[in-house]
């Protein structure tokens, strides 16, 4: 008998309320955390009982072994999971084997530790992000396009802050970063069925506040046809697509003058910014190169500019990036402390997605630059130690992704053990360094939505 995703989630996590006790890690630093590409809607994926049986197995046996930053409990856990699921393994459907993939993989909380089960899973006609005041619609497919601007009120029955407490345990990390990946794990009917937020896992009921602040509930199907942007990174829905884009999905900074931190990814780049201030702002949303020049051809830009311009102060925002290759930015980290006036001062931009390569990046700021290297922001996904240096691989027959960790690294209190931690971070890595923002801002949304950009204009402001 088959049996719903809410029953499979009593059955093998004992609930969905279940207490997180493991110890916690945080994100990696050579590499990035990507989200998974959008696709068109249709059937759900056939897999056999023996086809899912296969998958369980390849992750207990090839998958596990790889991971390293399970400590004891956490490895009975998993085991316990795979091993229920493989029990009901002939009850399960693609969605299910998706949930139990996602759950298990989740169990050390360690963000470079995923699973992206969201090819299995059908989506809502939204895009939804967290702000400072809630959860919010920040894109829509057109047909929904009066839902943008709406913060959400409910999800079925459950509101925002319960939704994402039971949709913790299927997403690997830190509670910062959970929270983000959270808005795109909701609007996915399966996992919002297997929450309790909707009576069966094909339509959901979510009430919406909308902007001239009456109620609406509107019972969502999966969308008519799939996001066409170009850009499937986790935070892509707060960047607006491109006007010329073919059947685009309408966005929240439609008509606004779109701020400087949610242009178009880009790897690096620098101009001056603050009119008679003179500040150079250097803006990166992963440190690898996306295409043209190389990455050291981006830093040579950068350094002809700092050289040309000679300001006075320095904001470099990593707001939205996720890593990438960590000595792509040891020129970068340790140069502009010294490159600017001693009076001068760097200021860096986090949110909860700076991750990985960019957390190395800010600590290294913090130790060269000290005092005069200030952080605005949020707290970001993970503090200073985390697994990582692991890989990727693929369950055979669902093709469902998971990443492993290999290694640990501290880029706050320091790392010395090569056994356990990675090279690097032994050989470059720096020690007693706070990785907690100085001045804490979260963006509300109608800031947002209004083109404001508050951590800029509090840099700004603290400039004379």
């Amino acid at each position: 008998m088959r049996i719903t995703a809410k029953e499979l989630a009593l059955r093998i996590f004992g609930g969905v309320g279940i207490r997180l006790t493991m110890t916690v890690w945080t994100i990696a630093s050579i590499s990035t955390v990507a989200f998974a590409a959008d696709t068109a809607p249709g059937p759900r994926p056939q897999l056999t009982a023996d086809q899912m049986r296969d998958d369980l197995v390849f992750l207990r046996d090839v998958w596990a072994p790889a991971e390293k930053s399970f400590n004891t409990q956490q490895r009975e856990s998993f085991n316990g999971i795979v091993s229920d699921a493989v029990a009901h393994v002939d009850s399960l459907d693609a969605a299910q084997l998706g949930l139990v993939v996602a759950r298990a993989v989740a169990t050390p909380h360690n963000a470079h530790t995923s699973a992206y089960p969201e090819g299995v899973f059908h989506s809502l006609p939204l895009r939804l992000w967290w702000f400072a005041d809630g959860l919010y619609v920040v894109k829509a497919h057109p047909d929904f396009k009066n839902l943008i601007g709406a913060r959400i009120e409910r999800l079925g029955e459950l509101t925002p802050a319960e939704a994402l407490r039971r949709i913790t345990p299927y997403i690997s990390g830190h509670k910062e970063w959970t929270k983000w990946r959270s808005a795109s794990w909701l609007i996915f009917l399966e996992p919002l069925h297997a929450i309790g937020a909707s009576s069966s896992d094909e339509t959901a009921d979510i009430t919406f506040r909308l902007a001239d602040g009456t109620e609406s509930t509107v019972s969502m199907h999966q969308r008519p046809s799939p996001d066409p942007t170009p850009n499937h990174d986790l935070w892509a829905a707060l960047i607006p697509d491109a006007t010329s884009l073919s059947r685009r999905w309408p966005h929240a900074l439609d008509g606004t003058n779109v701020p400087l931190a949610y242009q178009p990814p880009v790897d690096l780049s620098a101009e001056m910014i603050g009119g008679s201030k003179r500040v150079l702002y250097i803006r990166s949303t992963l440190f690898e190169p996306m295409g043209g020049d190389s990455f050291e051809q981006k830093m040579a830009a950068v350094q002809q500019t700092l050289l040309k311009e000679r300001p006075m102060n320095i904001v470099v925002d990593m707001r939205l990036n996720t890593g990438g290759n960590f000595f792509n930015t040891f020129m970068l980290s340790e140069g502009l402390p010294r490159l600017i006036p001693r009076n001068g001062h760097i200021f860096v931009l986090v949110d909860g997605i700076t991750l990985s390569a960019a957390e190395v990046t800010l600590a290294r700021l913090k130790q060269f630059g000290g005092d005069r290297t200030i952080v605005i922001g949020s707290p970001m996904g993970d503090p200073g130690g985390f697994w990582a240096e692991g890989g990727n691989m693929k369950l055979p027959n669902s093709g469902i992704r998971v990443t492993y960790a290999s290694k640990f690294e501290d880029w706050s209190n320091g790392c010395d053990d090569l056994d356990k931690c990675y090279w690097a971070s032994v050989a470059y890595g720096v020690k007693h360094v706070s990785l907690t923002p100085d001045v804490t801002i979260e963006p509300r949304f109608a800031d947002y939505a209004a083109g404001r950009d508050p951590l800029l204009e509090a840099a700004l402001a603290r400039i004379k």
